[in-house]
C-alpha cells in the first residue's frame, strides 16, 4: 500500500551517500506515502523531518503522522463510507476510509469490469478498512515526523531556507496525474485542498539553479540526465528506467547497477546460451511441442532480448519452475509462474482464492510474426506444466492471471484467448503506459501439442497444406492482422 515510484534501492543508494546526518533538519517535498521520510528516519532516528504534499491521499496521511486533523467527508458514490463512519469515527479510521477510496477510484468507469471491481470492494468495505487501518497505525508508530506542510512544494524550500535545514525530494516525473482518478475523488470527497502550482519536469534544471543560489544542502531525484548538473548518485533501476540524484554534495559518487539481489525489479543475471530462435514459416500442423525446464540466467538473458523494452522484469523470490517451449527444436518462448498474493472476482463472475490460482509473471515469446506470443500465453494454462506446483501447494490450480501495460485498452496478445476481468489507469509515471489490464484463464486440461494444433488452426494465419510443402503460406489476410 505504500509503495510508491521511488525505488527502494536508489533511496537506500542516496542515504549511504550524502551525509544527511549533518543536515540540522530536513525538508521533503511531494512526500506521496512517505518512502522518503520512513527511509530516512529509519536511518536517522533523531534527525527532524517534515513532510509535504498537496494530495487529499498524502495529506490525509502527513496529518495523522504530526495528529492534526482535518475535516474529511465522503458523499455521492462514496456516501456508504460516510454512513458506516458515523460523526464520532476516530480521524486515523477516517485516513484509513480515504485509502480505501483511492482503491475504488480505480474501477470508478462506467463499465462492467469497474462496476464488478467497485461493488466487490464496497460489499468488502468493512474488512479492507480494517486492514488499511493496521497499516495506518503501523506507519504513524514508526515515522515520527516533525511537521508536515499541505501547501505549495517551493514554499517548503522557502521553509528550509529560513531554518538552514535541507532540502530533498523526487519530483513528479510528469505533469499533472491521473484525471479519471482524481476527477472521481473530487465529485464523492469534501475537504479543504491546499493551493498549489503542478512541477513541470522541464523546469528541473532551472529548480536546481534555484536551489544552488539559496545556498542549502539540497537532494532531487529525477530520471532526467542533465550534463549541466553534477550527479551524486546513479541508479539503474531497470534496462531503460535510470535515476539520477542531484545534490550540492560532492565529497562522493555511487554510480550503481542493482541486481536482483539487491533490487527485486533489477533484471537479474544473464547468462547466454546456443538456441535457434523460432522461424514460423517452418511450421507445420504437426510440429513437435517440447516443454524444457528453464535455469534462471538463460531465461534472464532471453528476456532481455525479447521483452518490450519499459518492463521491468526479475526472476527472484518465490517464484516456481520456468519453462522452455521448443517447436520442431527451435525456441520459441519462456513462460514462468509465481503463487497469487490476492482474490480475483472474474469477468464471468466467478470467484477464485488465491490457493486457486497461479499467476504469469512472464510469457516472452522471441517471435512476432503469426501470432506466436498468442501460442506461448496458450500454452501457459496448461495443467501439464503447472502440476508440479500444484503437487507442491496440496491445492487444485483452477485459474491463471496476468497483468499486461498497454497504451491500449485491451491487448491483442491475451484477446480471445483470455478474459479481460479488469481495466484501470496505470500510475506508474515510469513505466509510461496508459492502462493496466488484468487478464485471466482457466487452466486447460489440453496438452501442450493440442493447443498448438490450435492456435495454427484459428491464429497463427499459417496453412497446414503449403507448411508441409515447405513453402511461404502467410495469407495476405494473415500478413495484415500481423
Amino acid at each position: 500500500m505504500f509503495a510508491g515510484s521511488i525505488p527502494h534501492g536508489c533511496v537506500e543508494q542516496l542515504l549511504k551517500v550524502v551525509p544527511l546526518g549533518h543536515w540540522s533538519s530536513v525538508r521533503v517535498a511531494w512526500s506521496g506515502a512517505f518512502i522518503l521520510e520512513q527511509s530516512i528516519l529509519s536511518r536517522y532516528p533523531d534527525l527532524e523531518v517534515y513532510g509535504n504534499d498537496v494530495s487529499l491521499y498524502s495529506c490525509s496521511l502527513g496529518k495523522a503522522l504530526i495528529n492534526e486533523p482535518i475535516d474529511i467527508n465522503f458523499h455521492s458514490r462514496l456516501q456508504f463510507i460516510q454512513d458506516y463512519l458515523g460523526k464520532d469515527a476516530p480521524y486515523s479510521i477516517k485516513v484509513a476510509a480515504v485509502l480505501v477510496a483511492y482503491e475504488l477510484s480505480k474501477y470508478a468507469s462506467d463499465n462492467i469490469y469497474g462496476k464488478k471491481h467497485f461493488d466487490y470492494i464496497q460489499e468488502a468495505f468493512p474488512e479492507i478498512l480494517i486492514k488499511f487501518h493496521l497499516k495506518i497505525e503501523a506507519l504513524i508508530e514508526r515515522t515520527k515526523l516533525k511537521g508536515f506542510f499541505s501547501g505549495d512544494w517551493k514554499e517548503q524550500v522557502k521553509e528550509a531556507a529560513e531554518s538552514g535545514g535541507g532540502f530533498i525530494a523526487f519530483p513528479p516525473l510528469k505533469k499533472g496525474g491521473p484525471k479519471k482518478m482524481q476527477d472521481f475523488l473530487d465529485s464523492s470527497i469534501s475537504w479543504e485542498p491546499p493551493s498549489f502550482n503542478h512541477f513541470d519536469p522541464k523546469e528541473l534544471s532551472s529548480t536546481i539553479d534555484w536551489l544552488k543560489s539559496l545556498g542549502i544542502p539540497y537532494c532531487l531525484g529525477s530520471d532526467q540526465f542533465l550534463q549541466e548538473h553534477e550527479k551524486c548518485s546513479y541508479f539503474i533501476r531497470s534496462r531503460d528506467n535510470s535515476f539520477y540524484v542531484y545534490s550540492d554534495f560532492s565529497g562522493r559518487n555511487s554510480l550503481r547497477h542493482y541486481s536482483n539481489s539487491q533490487d527485486t525489479r533489477a533484471s537479474g543475471s544473464a547468462e547466454p546460451f546456443l538456441y535457434t530462435p523460432i522461424d514460423t514459416a517452418r511450421l507445420r500442423k504437426k510440429s513437435k511441442v517440447e516443454i524444457v525446464k528453464a535455469e534462471q540466467n538463460n531465461l534472464n538473458f532471453i528476456k532481455n532480448i525479447y521483452l518490450a523494452k519499459g518492463i521491468s522484469h526479475s526472476f527472484s523470490g518465490n517464484i516456481k519452475p520456468a519453462y522452455f517451449v521448443f517447436i520442431d527444436k527451435m525456441l520459441a518462448g519462456g513462460i514462468i509462474y509465481k503463487p497469487s498474493d490476492y482474490a480475483v472476482i472474474t469477468d464471468s463472475g466467478i470467484h477464485y482464492e488465491p490457493s486457486q490460482m497461479l499467476r504469469i509473471l512472464s510469457d516472452v515469446c522471441v517471435s512476432t510474426q503469426n501470432k506466436c506470443s498468442k501460442l506461448i500465453s496458450m500454452i501457459a494454462t496448461s495443467r501439464s506444466l503447472i502440476l508440479p506446483i500444484q503437487n507442491q501447494k496440496l491445492n487444485k490450480i483452477e485459474y491463471i492471471t496476468t497483468t499486461a501495460f498497454s497504451n491500449s485498452k485491451m491487448s491483442m496478445k491475451y484477446r480471445g484467448i483470455f478474459e479481460l476481468n479488469s481495466r484501470r489507469p496505470s500510475t506508474d509515471e515510469i513505466d509510461g503506459y496508459d492502462y493496466v489490464l488484468q487478464y485471466g484463464s482457466k487452466v486447460s486440461e489440453l496438452q501442450p501439442h493440442q493447443l498448438y494444433r490450435i492456435w495454427f488452426d484459428k491464429y497463427s494465419g499459417l496453412k497446414s497444406k503449403t507448411r508441409n510443402n515447405g513453402q511461404q503460406s502467410s495469407s495476405r489476410k494473415a500478413e495484415k492482422l500481423n
